[in-house]
C-alpha cells in the first residue's frame, strides 16, 4: 500500500468518525430535549386534571412521534453516507 493510499483511507476514518460523534452529539441533545418536554407535558396534563391513563396515551402518541423522526433521520444518515 502507497502512502497517498493509506492517508486516505486515514483521512476517510476521520472524517467518519468526525461524522459520528457529530450525530452521536445531537442524537444526546435531541433526547434530553424530549425528555425535557416529556416531563413538562407530564405536568401540565397533571395540573390540567388528566388521569394517568390520558397521560399515558398522550405520551404513547408522543413517544410514536419521536420514534418516527429518529427512524426518518437514520434513513437520510444511510442514504448520506452509502
Amino acid at each position: 500500500m502507497d502512502h497517498s493510499h493509506q492517508y486516505e483511507i486515514e483521512a476517510r476514518l476521520v472524517e467518519a468518525w468526525r461524522s459520528h460523534r457529530k450525530i452521536h452529539t445531537e442524537a444526546t441533545i435531541a433526547v434530553r430535549e424530549a425528555s425535557r418536554a416529556a416531563t413538562e407535558a407530564i405536568f401540565a396534563a397533571h395540573q390540567a386534571g388528566m388521569s394517568a391513563e390520558q397521560i399515558a396515551e398522550v405520551l404513547k402518541v408522543g413517544l410514536g412521534a419521536i420514534r418516527h423522526r429518529l427512524q426518518d433521520a437514520q434513513r437520510t444518515l444511510v442514504s448520506d453516507h452509502v
